[in-house]
């Protein structure tokens, strides 16, 4: 009888928490790729635009950008990202004479991918776009959800400056700007533009309410297969 009864409990949790297995796990969404800055502008929504005029000297250092909604995380070496201007360091501009790079100072090797994170943490990142603004680095997007798995990716190259986006109908909870291909490693970027939302993600209290259902229905379940044993 134990071993029935165990089957059947089994069987009454099942639906309950392959649902809740559904609903907590992170979505994946539909995602399109730009290299045309006008079609990415025309289908992000309502995003910012922040190019690093307003944020030189050259050096200035980096933990956030406030007008975009984002922070940016630390360098490997534990640095953060800086203003440069390209006369100094080499590359481009695409507009006006200062841009974001991952180098702590103006030296070789650079210092790792530039990431970016949503400074509201109720918000994610639904759109991206920029233009690589390297010498010669191919550099690429990369969107990741909550539990740090990708989503979506995509390719600038490098040696004039040029544009990428994506955009994220789930959005992502961060997103990396690496290197992808050759190069120094200098990750140079201008003109970034980036849509926020927070209606992508789910509320705690539907969520309560709607698990606290499904384990009423589970017990109820349990309790008949007992009267029916």
């Amino acid at each position: 009888m134990f071993l029935t009864l165990t089957r059947v409990v089994k069987t009454a949790l099942a639906p309950a928490i392959a649902a809740l297995t559904i609903l907590l796990s992170p979505a994946i969404g539909n995602s399109t790729v730009f290299t045309s800055e006008a079609a990415f502008q025309s289908a992000a929504g309502a995003f910012a635009f922040k190019n690093f005029e307003s944020l030189g000297p050259h050096g200035t250092s980096l933990t956030a950008l406030p007008s975009v909604g984002v922070d940016l995380l630390p360098l490997n070496n534990g640095a953060d990202p800086r203003v440069v201007s390209p006369g100094i360091i080499g590359g481009f501009a695409h507009s006006g004479s200062f841009v974001l790079t991952n180098n702590a100072n103006d030296l070789l090797p650079a210092n790792g991918p530039l990431n970016i994170v949503p400074i509201n943490g109720m918000e994610v990142i639904t759109a991206v776009g920029l233009w690589n603004v390297s010498s010669d680095d191919v550099i690429g997007i990369t969107f990741f959800d909550e539990l740090d798995a990708i989503m979506e990716t995509t390719i600038i190259n490098g040696g004039a400056p040029l544009f990428g986006g994506i955009i994220n109908t789930a959005g992502a909870a961060r997103v990396e700007i690496a290197l992808a291909g050759v190069g120094n490693g200098w990750r140079t970027i201008d003109d970034l533009q980036v849509t926020l939302d927070s209606s992508a993600i789910p509320e705690p209290a539907p969520l309560g309410v709607l698990a606290t259902g499904l384990l009423g229905l589970a017990i109820t379940r349990r309790r008949r297969a007992k009267l029916a044993i």
